[in-house]
């Protein structure tokens, strides 16, 4: 959409995650990801934004799989590979940035959550997906 910038994008996903009881998750994540790709094609790229970005990306998609399984496209399996593709993503960020230029805090919620995510699926003897968290 032409004139829409990252910073229009952010206040669609704003509006539709943050205050609406059920927000629209399509459009949600659409906005988000174009708002990621439009603030990291940026020259001057703003990474707090992005990193905001991609953590609220990722709560989104463990919403999405606490509203339970869906036959078509909401698979515990998907859901899995969504966010698996989401920490990828950012370790691909931060893996072409030099150092302080991540905002530190995002970088620890990243691997803490990653982390997190991998006890759990060792506690529920679920240990290929575990090992996906863990490795690089």
């Amino acid at each position: 959409m032409p004139g829409f910038t990252a910073k229009h994008f952010f206040k669609m996903d704003l509006e539709t995650c943050i205050k609406r009881k059920e927000p629209v998750m399509e459009v949600a994540t659409a906005s988000f990801r174009m708002c990621l790709t439009l603030t990291l094609s940026d020259p001057n790229a703003d990474y707090k934004v992005a990193a905001a970005v991609i953590r609220k990306m990722i709560n989104l998609a463990n919403r999405r799989c606490k509203d339970g399984p869906d036959a078509s496209t909401n698979s515990p399996s998907s859901i899995l590979l969504v966010v698996l593709d989401l920490y990828k993503h950012a370790q691909q960020i931060l893996s072409g940035l030099g150092n302080n230029v991540y905002p530190q805090d995002e970088a620890q919620w990243l691997v803490s959550s990653a982390w997190n995510r991998a006890a759990l699926y060792l506690k529920l003897q679920k240990y290929e997906n575990a090992e996906l968290y863990t490795t690089g």
